[in-house]
């Protein structure tokens, strides 16, 4: 393989955590398949993509690491049920999953490692960290922000249910499946979320989030129109089955109520505590376990 115009790769490892290694081998494991990328395409990495990978390459194995010590020294590990269903999803999302690899520069264990990496991240964090975020924060933070949703239409909250006939036996069973969803639907206190969970799980199956009507799709708009909130549409033929489409809310225009948002923006405020606290414990596990990164002496040699 050849390299970009920064060189060959400096032998031995490239970064140490006290008495241990992140060795080449491990490094050159991801750094080829971004290679290969390139040598696809019939292209040379530039210079300055290469640095890039360089660094964050060396980066990524430290964070997973480190990561993977932390939790066996606290005592917490992920859940194989939960790796194993974020993975499926991932594949489900994807209709060529190897040629996406490919497009990525990436491969099933390099990804799975990523995964394994956020997940004991998570568990770690869960331990040490309070991550949770009151009504009072998402108050305010919907002050903050109200005005960005003022508009001069009507928003639409819809649930997307998807029952596919490969997945189910069959267009025939798929149907049936559909229509007895309908009818749980119907239910006098029926939660669309937990009847979608139970009946339908799947990659398409969802709360679509709060749409502009005016901006909908053809097809949702035509499978919406004349819905109530709280209601189904009738079932619909799609290419691999069937789905039914559930009016969750609507709102008039000009600014939206605070319930209409309080979910995405608490979803906000956990993620973004979420990265910030991931950071804050990456950054203190470098201290913790001594890390020297040897790349990034490398690098700056080369004035990158």
């Amino acid at each position: 393989m050849k390299f970009s115009a920064l060189g060959p790769l400096p032998q031995g490892p490239v970064a140490t955590l006290g008495k241990g290694t992140i060795s080449h081998a491990d490094f050159r494991a991801i750094y080829d398949l971004k290679l290969m990328k390139f040598e696809a395409k019939k292209r040379a990495m530039p210079p300055r993509v290469d640095g890039r990978y360089r660094r964050t390459i060396t980066e990524r194995l430290l964070r997973q690491t480190l990561l993977a010590r932390e939790a066996k020294a606290i005592a917490v590990e992920y859940d194989p049920a939960e790796l194993a269903s974020e993975q499926q999803k991932a594949r489900e999302r994807v209709r060529e999953w190897d040629k996406d690899l490919g497009r990525r520069g990436e491969s099933n264990k390099t990804l799975k490692d990523l995964l394994v990496a956020r997940l004991r991240e998570t568990e770690i964090l869960k331990k040490t960290i309070d991550l949770s975020v009151g009504d009072d924060d998402v108050s305010q933070e919907f002050e903050r922000i109200k005005t960005n949703f003022d508009k001069d239409t009507p928003r639409l909250r819809i649930y997307r249910l998807t029952f596919g006939s490969a997945d189910l036996g069959g267009e025939k069973q798929a149907r049936a499946k559909a229509e007895e969803v309908r009818k749980l639907l119907r239910a006098e206190g029926a939660n669309v979320a937990d009847v979608a969970a139970e009946h339908c799980p799947g990659p398409r199956t969802g709360n679509l989030g709060l749409r502009r009507q005016d901006r909908l799709q053809k097809s949702l708009a035509e499978g919406i129109d004349g819905v109530e909130p709280g209601h189904s549409s009738a079932l619909r033929a799609v290419d691999d089955g069937f789905e039914l489409l559930y009016l969750m809310d609507r709102y008039p225009p000009g600014l939206l109520p605070l319930e209409a948002l309080s979910e995405q923006i608490h979803t906000s405020l956990v993620g973004r505590k979420r990265q910030e606290e991931g950071k804050k414990l990456v950054e203190s596990l470098y201290k913790k376990y001594q890390v020297t990164n040897l790349m990034e002496s490398h690098l700056d040699v080369q004035g990158i």
